[in-house]
């Protein structure tokens, strides 16, 4: 099983963000990355 994570800094509307994402347990590496990147997508529009 594998455990994926990412974080990385975020500027809008002239806010800058510090987001971490941390998921572990998923079946393969392609399935975590995919679960982190819908995660920090729907963070980053909820910013907007």
């Amino acid at each position: 099983l594998w455990a994926v994570n990412s974080s990385g800094i975020v500027t809008t509307q002239g806010e800058t963000y510090i987001i971490a994402s941390y998921t572990q347990g998923q079946p393969s590496l392609e399935a975590g990355q995919s679960i982190v990147r819908q995660a920090c997508a729907t963070v980053v529009a909820s910013l907007s």
